[in-house]
């Protein structure tokens, strides 16, 4: 049986291998950071959706690496014997972005992070600004978690607002 591990000297002539070890070693490291984010589940629910939507950042680099992999594989399975390659070892080649791109998709399909939120109106409303000074404080405060981009500014005695209206507007 043969050795399916290149030597030494085919390893630092084919960069495939320089390639297939910092992508391996990437994927582990997003493996461990997506069991970190799992556990984190609970806990402030921004900072979640933001380590959520790095890890999806990652895996997204990720898949370009293994895409740019599987293109040198296939250029090398058409030209195997310029490169000397077996079509045991273009086989494992390919085995390797198969199970890689797997590994991604599958980790890209178990994160679930919410839309940033898009209003699809908003209201101004225009009211004597003796009437809404006291009110306004409040309402700015209640509304900030809801609506972040709520705005008001006061002109003469009249204070305009505007709020957006997303399609969720629960605190």
């Amino acid at each position: 049986m043969t050795s399916t591990a290149p030597s030494a000297l085919a390893a630092r002539a084919d960069p495939y291998y320089a390639a297939r070890d910092e992508t391996a070693e990437g994927i582990k490291d997003l493996e461990r950071s997506f069991r970190d984010w799992q556990l984190q589940r609970g806990t402030d629910p921004k900072r979640h959706a933001n380590a959520g939507r790095r890890l999806l950042e990652t895996i997204e680099e990720l898949l370009g690496e293994v895409t740019t992999i599987e293109k040198t594989v296939e250029a090398a399975e058409r030209h195997a014997a310029r490169f000397g390659l077996a079509p045991e070892e273009v086989q494992q080649r390919r085995a390797f972005v198969v199970a890689q791109r797997d590994i991604l998709k599958n980790i890209q399909s178990r994160i679930s992070v919410p839309k940033m939120p898009v209003p699809r109106l908003g209201i101004y409303m225009h009211t004597p600004y003796n009437d809404a000074c006291t009110r306004i404080s409040c309402f700015y405060a209640c509304m900030c978690e809801s609506a972040p981009d709520l705005k008001y500014t006061h002109i003469y005695e009249y204070i305009y607002i505007y709020i957006p209206i997303y399609d969720d507007m629960t605190p």
